[in-house]
């Protein structure tokens, strides 16, 4: 029966501990250290051409969406697509014409 609780223990350890503690992927480091600050960089960009800016982050993912008042014009997403023996990263891309 110690086992259980060994496990359980383990859980909660893991779950208490914060972000920066945690081992992130390589693309989760990417994401952080590369793909969110570029995105927050073109934004001041496009914030100077009075368009609206939301950026979002996952573990898997990151979100820049530029909209024209209520109008989306580009969103533009980087995603991990994990496989059995590797991951890819691909980006999807929607725009207004």
């Amino acid at each position: 029966m110690p086992d259980w609780k060994n496990q359980l223990s383990l859980f909660f350890d893991e779950s208490e501990k914060d972000e920066s503690e945690k081992v992130k992927t390589p693309f989760e480091k990417f994401l952080s250290e590369v793909a969110i600050p570029a995105f927050e960089e073109l934004s001041k960009e496009l914030e100077q051409h009075a368009r609206q800016i939301n950026i979002r982050k996952s573990v898997s993912a990151a979100v820049i969406t530029v909209s024209d008042g209520n109008t989306e014009e580009i969103m533009y997403r980087l995603q991990e697509r994990r496989l059995p023996n590797k991951t890819l990263p691909y980006a999807q891309v929607r725009m207004r014409e």
